[in-house]
């Protein structure tokens, strides 16, 4: 009996034991959790604490997402999100300083490096092998993906610039003939220009360290920064032109070649631009010169023949370059007045600018005119692109008409006049023979017809600046290599007296004598301070010309029934009486036979060059040529006092007075070296800069959607701006 109940007590409490073993693990189990979850709890609150880290995903940053890291701070007890965003800005591809010190350049230049150092991958533009239904599907998410940051697309569309107008240009060459295949022909590369070895304008990035902490609470993606100029550059290289641009509202809005651009400011930050794809873009020859000038027609700056700038990567101040016509303002018409007046146009024309109701157009606006006989050629040497940005409010309309044309009625015309030296016209008509020739050939593959007529306007355009210029094309070389020594022994010399001035101060004064500069200068360099005066001469005489030639051409195209007498032409001439307008009633026979250009108003579209160059040389030519007349104004008050209006006797005066080109074979025979020792009279400048103006506008197209909005103090503004 007590051995039963002993075994019987001892069984109960080993059911007893087993239970609290089976709490006690229930219990462990529960706190494990527990304790489990309080981590896991704790974890997330730390990991929540790195804010940002999911914006700054491979959806909104692409291949730039690898640079996100989470830093644990301790003294704050959370993580910090830290990851790299680009500083995007324009410069010269050989340009070796960028905003940030110390950080590597990466250009984008299109190349697969490029493209792998800017982590910018172009697969869904490259991948032309994909199958219809998953390119299609692939189409629909990207026109829905809006989490991409606008600043990658705009990464990934100037490296798509680069490479397909590269691979442009190649199949372009590829399809031509041989380089010279006809014994007047200009001698072609086999290979185009290149962008490291011609280009002097390109995109480039850096890559900064950011923190999110610094974003501001309005700001969901990571941005990438810029300055105002620079952005305003790049959507000029692109052929994105500017449709609003107030800076009183801060609103900003661009589109074309299928992309579109939206900025305003954004609080505690500044402004912000969007970039969008909105179409297919298009960079073959319709690519922007990739050259560095083209950047100051974004603004409305123009750099004239008559500058001379040696390094890219500088700005040289506006307001200087513009006094001294090595810059023209065009962006509005009341900069385009303030040009004229630079110029040495009198009052009355500078305010035909400035009146709404005045005409400032004939074939094509004035503007255009002025800037293709002043601007420096942009297009580079054997290379196919040929587009720029207008840097004026005006549109260049080449559907009405054709320069070809033109350029044919202007040889037309052309004659040796008894006031010329016979060498210039002679060289433009032979440099408009070979344009002709070229011209003449059919198109097509195997046809060097496009490449050998941009080579022939590319040597007509460097003999016409020779003889506005007074320089031929090495010594303005020579020019920029002095520029350069100068500079760089300017600089040398401050260095130097800045080291001595920490070491001896009391040598102070001694090192500020220029020994050192006048010792070791460059051989020519006597000669720089000749060919400057040379320059000055040539362009003095060269605006007196141009001043009389726009006043006399809104002269004409203004011309109106209270314009009927000799004093107000004279006065007019002289800047003190305001000529008449147009009137607005008259018919179109009245039109032709009252005004200069009536004629050419009405003739059909073919027939308006020969109509146009009517006028320019029996009505602007011959008042041109009579400049240098002692009696030109008396004689001119004689004419229109005798009722020689437009199309009087002036009109009616034969080219074949004018001396024979046997004159000119005289002339040729003088053994002159060049046309820089050649003193042009006023109707050989005249004729030259015509010639200029239809062989520059031949060489250079305008998009009919560009126009130029007011925004020309923007030029070298390192305001920053940033990209969503």
């Amino acid at each position: 009996m007590d051995s039963n109940g002993g075994s019987n007590g001892g069984g109960g409490g080993g059911g007893n034991d087993n239970s609290d073993f089976v709490v006690a693990m229930v219990a462990l189990v529960v706190s494990v959790v527990a304790l489990l979850i309080a981590i896991m709890q704790a974890l997330q609150q730390y990991f929540a604490s790195a804010q940002g880290y999911s914006q700054c995903s491979r959806k909104v940053m692409g291949e730039w997402a690898s640079s996100r890291e989470r830093t644990f701070r301790w003294s704050e007890l959370r993580f910090e999100v830290r990851f790299d965003s680009p500083v995007i800005f324009i410069s010269p591809p050989k340009n070796d300083k960028g905003p940030i010190k110390g950080q590597k350049i990466i250009f984008l230049d299109g190349s697969s490096d490029s493209r792998r150092d800017s982590w910018t991958s172009l697969e869904e533009y490259l991948n032309p092998n994909a199958a219809p239904t998953k390119k299609t599907e692939k189409d629909k998410i990207n026109t829905a993906d809006n989490e991409r940051a606008s600043w990658h697309v705009l990464l990934c569309t100037i490296q798509l610039m680069e490479l397909k107008s590269e691979e442009w240009q190649k199949e372009d060459y590829d399809q031509r003939g041989p380089p010279k295949a006809k014994p007047h022909d200009i001698e072609l590369p086999k290979a185009p220009p290149n962008l490291h070895d011609h280009h002097t304008m390109t995109a480039a990035v850096q890559r900064k360290r950011r923190s999110w902490d610094t974003m501001p609470p309005a700001v969901t993606k990571p941005y990438a920064t810029t300055t105002m100029c620079h952005l305003i550059e790049m959507m000029g290289a692109l052929g994105v032109y500017w449709k609003e641009f107030d800076r009183k509202r801060d609103r900003y809005w661009a589109e074309g070649n299928g992309l579109s651009v939206l900025g305003e400011r954004v609080s505690d930050l500044g402004i912000m631009f969007t970039v969008q794809v909105t179409g297919k873009c298009q960079f073959e020859a319709n690519r922007v010169i990739p050259v560095d000038e083209i950047k100051e027609l974004c603004f409305g700056h123009v750099p004239t023949i008559y500058r001379i700038k040696a390094d890219q990567r500088r700005v040289d101040d506006p307001l200087e370059n513009f006094t001294d016509l090595r810059s023209l303002l065009m962006s509005s018409r009341s900069e385009i007045a303030e040009t004229l007046t630079v110029i040495g146009c009198n009052q009355k024309t500078v305010r035909y600018f400035e009146d709404e109701g005045a005409r400032v157009s004939h074939l094509f606006p004035v503007s255009f005119e002025v800037i293709g006989m002043l601007s420096q050629t942009f297009h580079i040497e054997h290379s196919g692109f040929t587009f720029i940005p207008n840097p004026t409010p005006d549109v260049l309309d080449q559907r009405a008409f054709s320069f070809f044309g033109m350029l044919r009625s202007f040889k037309n015309h052309l004659q040796v006049g008894e006031n010329c030296n016979g060498m210039i016209p002679k060289l433009l008509m032979e440099h408009i023979r070979h344009i002709s020739r070229v011209r003449k050939e059919s198109p097509g593959r195997g046809s060097n017809k496009r490449y050998q007529t941009l080579a022939r306007l590319h040597a007509a355009l460097e003999d016409a600046d020779e003889i506005l210029t007074g320089i031929d094309k090495w010594q303005r070389q020579k020019l920029k290599d002095n520029e350069i020594w100068l500079r760089k022994q300017q600089q040398q010399k401050q260095q130097q007296q800045q080291q001595q001035q920490q070491k001896q101060p009391q040598q102070q004064q001694q090192q500020q004598q220029p020994s050192d500069v006048a010792t070791s200068k460059p051989s020519g360099l006597q000669e720089t301070y000749e060919i400057y005066e040379r320059i000055d001469h040539r362009r003095e005489k060269v605006l007196g010309v141009l001043s009389h030639h726009i006043q006399m051409v809104m002269l004409l195209l203004n011309w109106g029934p209270r314009i009927n007498d000799a004093q107000s032409v004279l006065n007019f001439k002289v800047g003190e009486t305001a000529p008449g307008f147009l009137s607005t009633h008259e018919t179109e026979d009245q039109l032709s036979s009252t005004t200069p250009f009536g004629s050419m108003d009405v003739a059909r579209p073919e027939n308006r060059p020969d109509k146009f160059m009517d006028v320019y040389f029996k009505e602007v030519r011959l008042a041109m040529k009579r400049i240098e007349e002692p009696s030109a104004t008396q004689g001119l008050a004689a004419d229109l006092k005798a009722g020689a209006g437009p199309g009087g006797s002036r009109a009616s005066a034969s080219p074949d007075s004018a001396a024979t080109t046997d004159a000119t074979s005289d002339q040729m025979s003088a053994g002159a070296k060049s046309l820089t020792e050649h003193e042009p009279t006023c109707d050989d400048i005249w004729c030259t800069l015509v010639f200029r103006m239809i062989c520059w506008l031949m060489l250079h197209n305008f998009d009919r959607n560009d126009m130029q909005l007011p925004k020309s103090e923007l030029l070298g503004s390192r305001m920053p701006v940033y990209i969503s």
